[in-house]
């Protein structure tokens, strides 16, 4: 067993996860749900002083993170459609602070690239259900649904690594309609075949690990979550932006949630620039 992980080896995290999801549907049921039940509550927190309850947090992949994994990727795979996905992908996460769940569920037609930065309309994302944004819920009017990343807002060395140009390439190089998924797997052997499904949300996981390695980095600490908890560190600590725009940026309620993602800066590990 590892750290925070049961016998099945499900974190704490998920257990909560888990929990909510069972839940969300008896509700949608209009059928009480047992984990509301004491002896749920105390089995749960049981299991959780057994394997420590404390989610474990993904270190932050910063843009000088980001540059050295490019490079790397890019040293591994000379051209080819994948290397242009793996870099519009990774860019994609960061700057829009997406989760791997929501950029895997982006549709063509929720992305805008314009030259001063990249509109995402996310129609479900945490506690967001289409449904939601069809009717103009307070998450929608609140522009919890959209982000909206602007170049002038960032620093140079984001805009160096070039987020605009690398999905505007991976949009053109991939095809499709716009109700056709942003992100989209490519078949072995054949790199102009890319296929109508949604790209897994585990890739995403994998290509982060597949980096962080391939620059020195231990890949266990790392994870999607780390570009999402990289743009909030970088933004807080470099860019100094307040702390208003950086909980709305990541679509937060609460500052208590936005304290979670951001980092302590001098213990992040360096990288060769």
């Amino acid at each position: 067993r590892g750290r925070n992980k049961g016998k099945d080896g499900m974190a704490a995290g998920a257990i909560d996860r888990a929990r909510a999801s069972i839940a969300h549907f008896h509700r949608q049921a209009n059928l009480p749900s047992p984990t509301g039940d004491y002896r749920v509550r105390e089995a749960v927190k049981g299991i959780k002083n057994l394997i420590g309850g404390d989610p474990r947090q993904a270190w932050p992949i910063l843009p000088q993170h980001l540059a050295a994994m490019l490079r790397w990727r890019e040293g591994r795979r000379k051209n080819g459609i994948r290397l242009v996905r793996a870099r519009a992908l990774l860019l994609t996460c960061f700057v829009g602070a997406l989760r791997k769940g929501e950029v895997t569920a982006l549709r063509r037609k929720d992305v805008t690239v314009h030259d001063d930065g990249i509109l995402f309309v996310l129609a479900r994302h945490q506690g967001l259900t289409a449904k939601d944004v069809e009717q103009g819920t307070k998450s929608k009017r609140s522009g919890s649904s959209v982000v909206d990343w602007r170049l002038r807002d960032d620093d140079a060395a984001t805009k160096a690594l070039d987020p605009v140009g690398s999905l505007r390439a991976w949009l053109k190089e991939s095809g499709g309609g716009d109700d056709d998924f942003a992100f989209r797997p490519v078949k072995d052997g054949a790199e102009d075949d890319v296929r109508g499904k949604a790209l897994a949300s585990r890739k995403v996981d994998r290509l982060v690990k597949e980096c962080v390695e391939g620059i020195g980095l231990k890949k266990k600490k790392y994870s999607a979550h780390s570009l999402r908890s990289g743009l909030a560190t970088y933004w807080r600590h470099v860019i100094e932006r307040h702390e208003v725009d950086v909980q709305r940026h990541l679509r937060h309620e609460s500052t208590a949630m936005l304290a979670r993602y951001i980092r302590r800066w001098d213990e992040l590990p360096e990288v060769k620039t």
